[in-house]
């Protein structure tokens, strides 16, 4: 079991903290473990999600549920640094929208009509403080 810990724990601080000092440990099950965390965080798995991915990928169900167990855990940490490495990805953030819905009320064919239709503009801001739509 502590095996199996270690391999969780570290498995997740290599999604959450690359690169790392834990880049050279080599366990057994750890790019399968690293895989399942990185998807199992980006979808927003449950716990039970999480075992049935763990199983898929050939995990034990032993292991499936210390990760499982290991993610809800660390939760907050790793939802932290979900974010964290999302908003490295861009500086732009989103600082305004503008929406619009129109029902089509004539068409040349019938299933047109009383369709409703949104237009959504959303406004990114860059760093530098220049606006886009």
């Amino acid at each position: 079991r502590v095996m199996a810990d270690a391999v969780v724990d570290v498995a997740i601080d290599k999604v959450c903290y690359p690169p790392s000092k834990f880049q050279e440990v080599d366990l057994p099950h750890m790019k399968e473990c690293e895989d399942l965390v990185r998807r199992a965080a980006a979808l927003g798995l449950d716990g039970k999600e999480i075992i049935g991915e763990a199983t898929n990928v050939g995990l034990s169900e032993t292991l499936a549920r210390q990760v499982s167990e290991g993610m809800q855990r660390r939760h907050n940490e790793i939802r932290g640094c979900m974010v964290d490495i999302a908003t490295r990805l861009s500086q732009e953030h989103l600082s305004d929208f503008d929406w619009k819905i129109k029902v089509v009320v004539a068409s040349s064919k019938s299933s047109g009509i009383r369709q409703p239709l949104l237009q959504l503009a959303l406004y990114l801001t860059d760093a530098d403080g220049s606006t886009r739509e």
